[in-house]
């Protein structure tokens, strides 16, 4: 009887671990495959990096070629000359955007004022035939 109930105990504790084994690998393959998919974008990432690079060089080469400059200092000069035309271009860009959005705002606020003005316009007229009743009221009170 003893064997039994530790041959029931044991034929479970297998059943769990089973159960959890296959839970766990199935977790494990999710994960595998996961890694696998990041590990090709990587790959992909790195190889076109390299590629951008070799290309940067190459150009590289080609501007002291063309230029005949050959020193550092000025490669440095030249390449920081090309980011600074580049941040202002973007400023310009951005620049113009304002611009026009500033243009845009300031066409609203001559809108909005024109309205403005026309509805204190139309207040005024309304206040005058208020204060004209008002009186025309007195005036026959007092007749």
């Amino acid at each position: 009887m003893v064997q039994a109930i530790e041959r029931t105990t044991l034929s479970r504790d297998v059943t769990e671990w089973k159960s959890k084994y296959t839970t766990e690998s199935g977790m494990w393959k999710v994960e595998g495959q996961i890694l696998r998919d990041e590990n090709k974008t990587l790959r992909s990432d790195y190889s076109a990096c390299n590629e951008r690079v070799t290309h940067l060089s190459h150009e590289l080469e080609l501007m002291k070629k063309s230029s005949g400059i050959g020193s550092e200092k000025q490669i440095e000069l030249l390449v920081k000359m090309q980011l600074d035309n580049e941040v202002l271009r973007k400023q310009q860009a951005d620049s113009m955007a304002l611009g026009q959005q500033l243009s845009l705002t300031e066409a609203k606020y001559k809108e909005m004022m024109d309205k403005a003005a026309k509805m204190e316009a139309l207040r005024k007229k309304m206040h005058n035939q208020i204060q004209e009743r008002t009186y025309f009221c007195f005036c026959f009170c007092c007749v």
